[in-house]
Formats: C-alpha cells, structure tokens, sequence
C-alpha cells in the first residue's frame, strides 16, 4: 500500500517508532517518489490495510484528547461553581447584615 509519509504525520510516526534505534535502516527507502513510500502490513503472509489501523489509531486518539479535556474542563467548571457560590453565599449574608443595619425597624424575621 502506498502511503505519503510527508502528508500523513501518524503514519510517519508508526514508521519512526518501527525503526526507533535502527536509523541505518532510513538509508535503505526509496526517496524517488517525494514522500510516498511502500507500506505493507502482513499477518501470516498476508496483507491487511496499514491505513485502516492508522486512521482507527487516530479516532481513538482524538476521543481519548476529547474526553481527557471534558474533564479537565469539568474539573475546573465545578471549582469555580463552588468558588463562586462561596461568594454569592458570602455577599447574600453581608447584604442581609446591611439591610438589618440601615433598616433596624423592619422584622426581617428570619432573613
């Protein structure tokens, strides 16, 4: 299967981790056809799609970054929502003591 290393990073990087210490191996690819290289993947002889394994890595790449980042956001959300409630909760009792200040001659009850 033929596949553009140079326009497809994943690919690139499966490649590169393929290789990882044998560097020498690099020298023996065929740089004639700018950037799109022979890539076969085989189970018993016989081959299967690299790219239907590339693309797949992705999607499971980028739902894991999604839902990684929802609940960074989440987490973040809910301390700020508490944050700010601590504060609501904090002007509400302040304004209640005002109101009984400026106006001592009104039953506020039980505020």
């Amino acid at each position: 299967m033929e596949v553009n290393l140079s326009r497809n990073s994943l690919a690139m990087w499966v490649v590169c981790e393929a290789i990882r210490d044998n560097t020498h191996l690099i020298d023996k690819f065929d740089y004639s056809k700018n950037g799109i290289h022979e890539i076969k993947m085989t189970v018993d002889g016989v081959e299967v799609n690299f790219l239907n394994v590339i693309n797949r890595i992705d999607e499971i790449h980028d739902n894991m970054v999604e839902k990684a980042a929802g609940r960074m956001y989440l987490e973040k959300y809910d301390r700020r929502s508490d944050e700010i409630t601590d504060e609501l909760t904090k002007i509400a009792e302040r304004l209640k003591e005002i109101r009984r200040t400026k106006f001592p001659e009104i039953d506020w009850g039980d505020d």
